[in-house]
């Protein structure tokens, strides 16, 4: 991972990367970038991701994670424009 991100290629990577950037790195890299609202929504995103791909799940933690994903994409679709989630 580390040639491709000193090459800025990002096309390269694998899926466990792609993981990766999302889950530990993104929070990382946007922490300047954003002011604290912004911020702290694509940190709860990066949250989520992580408790979706753990191996391990609580089947009473399911509820839960359930209400953060709906509080998580509310945060971050109040934020940024309708645009952003368009491919």
């Amino acid at each position: 991972m580390g040639k491709h991100i000193k090459k800025k290629n990002f096309g390269a990577l694998k899926s466990h990367d792609y993981h990766v950037l999302m889950q530990q790195i993104l929070p990382l890299a946007l922490h300047g970038l954003f002011a604290p609202r912004p911020q702290m929504a694509m940190t709860r995103i990066s949250k989520m991701f992580r408790r979706v791909c753990n191996k391990v799940w609580n089947p009473c933690e399911i509820d839960s994670l359930q209400h953060d994903v709906t509080v998580s994409l509310t945060l971050v679709e109040m934020h940024f424009p309708s645009s952003f989630f368009t491919l």
